[in-house]
């Protein structure tokens, strides 16, 4: 199903929050069938997918974050290149797997 307009073809519909007083079946305008569906796309599924592990990540580890801000203020930090390539390398490899 591919979805390009937001409002539809008889345009922007209200909706309304159901209510505990409200029983049975919604209320829906159209035409709709046992047979109609929702997929979600894969693309979708990852981006939840990295939400969520992104979520469950812990924050700032602040005892490593303040000397590098410190070095990097005071313009001492300098970075490896060789070490840099290294850890890139072996981060690619493990994506590969």
């Amino acid at each position: 199903m591919n979805v390009h307009r937001i409002d539809g073809p008889q345009g922007p519909r209200r909706v309304e929050a159901p209510t505990a007083a409200r029983q049975g079946p919604p209320a829906v305008s159209g035409d709709v069938s046992a047979s109609d569906r929702v997929e979600v796309s894969f693309e979708a599924r990852q981006v939840r997918a990295l939400a969520e592990a992104a979520a469950a990540t812990p924050g700032l580890r602040e005892e490593r974050v303040a000397p590098l801000r410190r070095a990097i203020a005071d313009e001492t930090y300098r970075v490896d290149p060789r070490a840099v390539a290294r850890a890139i390398v072996e981060h690619e490899d493990g994506l590969a797997r």
